[in-house]
């Protein structure tokens, strides 16, 4: 397996896997409400 800019998934625990995916859910979510605001 390469490493790259990639980051290798198996090295961490599914916690931490769970907590950036939530943090990026949220980021897209305030993301299109402000789009929503700006562009109606």
């Amino acid at each position: 397996m390469k490493k790259n800019g990639f980051f290798n998934l198996h090295t961490f625990p599914d916690s931490v896997i769970f907590a950036m995916w939530l943090s990026l859910i949220h980021k897209n979510k305030t993301m299109l409400f402000h789009l929503k605001k700006t562009n109606p």
